[in-house]
Order: structure tokens, then C-alpha cells, then sequence
């Protein structure tokens, strides 16, 4: 018989050795759990003396916390309700659609209103902008009555209870904990009840939807009527959104809950959420209140962040040291989800853990990147596939994903 004769390519075996390695590590990589929560690690500092009793304020577009003072507190949020009631809405209903006012959606002149008409016929969407711009209860009603009907499984249930507990649906399913209705436009009541921390994470989710924001940002509006010719002319509550300090915006006010106000304003391009509860009271001769301390409250918060914190390129070389390098090994690269706020003087222990899994299509999404301030989780980030892996990595790619589909 023949001798056989194996011809060995050393600079094959290293290859493949080293590959290995690589997968291995990729694979331990891909094994560590990313954090799914949108809630940072970082415990932000105690905001300057306000006011307010509860405080949060929360970068919407890096997801990091940047002010707090008794975030997690329930509180009585008065109209801020409304951000919830206006989520449910989008999700359940089209804006095109109809909604007759009946004689139930009617408030009096003591709780602010769109002043609807009975029998008038307005769509989804221009009830949305009497809900969140005049902060009207009577379109509240009205939409709660129009969404709950479809939502509700028992014949005569009352249209209005399912919604809230509609309400109460959403805000469990995000994880909130400090937050539950028992009516939808934020009217005082022992298990009415919400969280400045919860309000903020709830009003970043009302922002993503373009619809929302836009109307959150209307300083006045007229919403078209087949009863008066001359439609409902409805202005902001909100001070702030009035004068174009702010994007968007949302008011309630109580004398159980103090003055309330959530206030979206822009660092950069950044969407900064500032949510106050329980601010001080101004009491007038007639007995009605205001409170204009909400509104200091929030300027002095807004006017100090540049002082606090330095907002980062992630992507640039000099701001997270090796972070571009292996995302352009690996083909990938961060899903532009904007710059990092860093607290004033430390952007130097902004540090990364990087979290892939399997190689996909370019575009698709392979995994986070999580930003560390010291062994604090600061943020994270998607990360998606970009391209190609470098050639040190191709193979690497190709065997982890062999590995995978065995």
C-alpha cells in the first residue's frame, strides 16, 4: 500500500487557530446579557433648590437620567394624565376617525376644556389637539368613551372604566410601577397616582410618535366643527411651548397636586424631558391658583445643564478610545442615536462594553453598545450591521455563524 503523505499549511493552521479564538470570544461576547430596561444605571445628582417636591429630568435621546429629587414618589400628576390617555389613543385608535360628543364628554367651566358642543362630530386626531393643547377634559371624555367602547368585552360596560384600565395596561407593561389611573384626565382620586421618573419615560415614548409631538409642541389651534362655523379656537396651557422655549410641552394643575408640568426641550439635537411635581401654588383674591414656580423650577434646570454635564460624540475616536476601531472590525456600527450626556470633568472614564450576536444583513440590527462611567451603566446603544467584517474578522464572522446554525 502507498504511503499517504499530508501536506500541512502552517499558515492555514494559524489562520484557523486564531479564528477560533476569535469566535470563542465573539461568542462570549454575545452571550452577556444586554440590558433591555430604558433605565440607566447612573444615578443622576439632586437638582439645585426648587421648589418642586418631585424632579426628573431625562435626555429622551441618549437615555440617560440627568437631574432627580423623590423621582419615584406617587404624586397626584394632575392634567400630565392626559400624555397617557393620548398614548392609548394612538395605539388603539386611526386619527381619521369619528367621534360624536355626547352629553357625558361635557365638563363645566370649572375644569379646563376644549368646550365641545353635544352632537358635534370631530376626528380622532383634532380631539387629540383638544386633549393635549387647551388640556381639555370634555375631549378626554370623549375619546376615552370612543376608544373604551371598542375595548370593551362585557355588554354595558362602561366604555370609560375600560380605558383606564387600559391605562393601567400600558404603564404595567412598561415596567412603571409608581403609576396608575382611575380616570383619564387626571382628576384628584386615592388611586390616581404617578412618578416624575415614570411621567418622564411615558412623555419620551409620547415624542417618538410624530403625531404627538407636534400636536405637544402647538401653541394655539383651530379645530374644524359641523356646528359653528368658526370652529374651536383652542390655545396652549403651556407658557414655555408658548413662547418657543420649549418643543413640546404638557400642564396640570390641582390644588391636591400643586403646580405640574412636563417640559421637552433641545440640547443640540438632543430631546431633554423635564417633568416637575408639586410645585408651589399662587393663591388669587377670587381663590384661583396658578403656579408660576413650575416654570422657574424648569428654566433654572434647563439653564443649568450645560453647567453640569458635557454632551459626546460617541462615535469619534477621542471620545470612547477603541470603540470606532472594533465596530469597523466587526462591520458594524452605532444606529445614530445621538450624543451622550457625560457629568462636567469626567468624559474621561467614558469606557464601553460591546455586545454582539450573529452577523446579518447590512442595516439590521447585531447587538448593543453600553457606556460606562467608571462600573456604572451610563446608556446604550443599538448597534447595526454596516458592511462587511474587516479581513482579520471575515472568517470569524463566517464560523460564528456556522456555529450558530449548528
Amino acid at each position: 500500500m502507498p504511503e499517504i503523505v499530508a501536506k500541512v499549511s502552517w499558515g492555514r493552521v494559524r489562520k484557523a487557530v486564531t479564528a477560533f479564538y476569535w469566535v470563542l470570544a465573539l461568542a462570549l461576547v454575545s452571550a452577556s446579557p444586554a440590558m433591555a430596561s430604558p433605565r440607566s444605571g447612573f444615578e443622576p445628582p439632586t437638582p439645585p433648590q426648587l421648589s418642586a417636591a418631585s424632579v426628573y429630568v431625562y435626555d429622551a435621546t441618549a437615555k440617560v437620567p440627568l437631574f432627580a429629587k423623590d423621582a419615584d414618589a406617587q404624586r397626584a400628576p394632575a392634567s400630565l394624565t392626559k400624555i397617557v390617555t393620548a398614548l392609548v389613543v394612538v395605539e388603539h385608535a386611526a386619527l381619521d376617525e369619528t367621534v360624536t360628543i355626547q352629553p357625558e364628554d361635557i365638563v363645566d367651566e370649572t375644569q379646563s376644556r376644549a368646550e365641545l358642543v353635544e352632537g358635534d362630530t370631530l376626528s380622532v386626531r383634532d380631539l387629540l389637539v383638544g386633549l393635549l393643547v387647551p388640556s381639555g377634559n370634555d375631549a378626554a371624555l370623549a375619546l376615552a368613551r370612543h376608544v373604551g367602547s371598542e375595548l370593551a368585552v362585557a355588554e354595558n360596560a362602561d366604555p370609560v372604566n375600560r380605558f383606564v384600565a387600559e391605562m393601567n395596561r400600558l404603564v404595567a407593561d412598561r415596567g412603571l410601577t409608581n403609576t396608575r389611573f382611575s380616570n383619564p384626565s387626571g382628576i384628584d382620586g386615592d388611586q390616581h397616582v404617578a412618578s416624575a421618573r415614570d411621567l418622564a419615560l411615558l412623555t419620551a415614548e409620547a415624542i417618538e410618535n410624530p403625531t404627538l409631538a407636534e400636536i405637544m409642541g402647538t401653541a394655539s389651534a383651530t379645530l374644524p366643527s359641523s356646528v359653528n362655523p368658526d370652529g374651536y379656537l383652542v390655545n396652549t396651557t403651556h407658557d414655555m411651548v408658548l413662547d418657543g422655549s420649549a418643543v413640546a410641552g404638557k400642564t396640570g394643575t390641582t390644588d391636591q397636586a400643586g403646580g405640574c408640568l412636563v417640559t421637552v426641550t433641545l440640547q443640540g439635537e438632543n430631546r431633554i424631558v423635564a417633568v416637575i411635581l408639586g410645585a408651589d401654588l399662587t393663591y388669587a383674591d377670587d381663590g384661583s391658583f396658578s403656579s408660576p414656580a413650575r416654570y422657574a423650577d424648569t428654566r433654572d434646570l434647563i439653564a443649568v445643564l450645560p453647567e453640569r454635564y458635557d454632551w459626546v460624540d460617541p462615535s469619534a475616536a477621542e471620545a470612547v478610545p477603541g470603540l470606532p476601531e472594533e465596530l469597523s472590525a466587526w462591520g458594524a456600527s452605532l444606529n445614530g442615536s445621538g450624543r451622550v450626556p457625560v457629568p462636567r470633568g469626567r468624559a474621561g472614564e467614558l469606557g464601553y462594553r460591546l455586545v454582539l450576536g450573529a452577523p446579518a444583513e447590512p442595516g439590521a440590527p447585531v447587538g448593543t453598545v453600553l457606556f460606562l462611567l467608571g462600573s456604572e451603566v451610563l446608556t446604550e446603544q443599538p448597534v447595526v450591521q454596516a458592511g462587511f467584517a474587516t479581513t482579520a474578522t471575515g472568517d470569524v464572522m463566517a464560523l460564528h455563524q456556522l456555529a450558530l446554525a449548528a
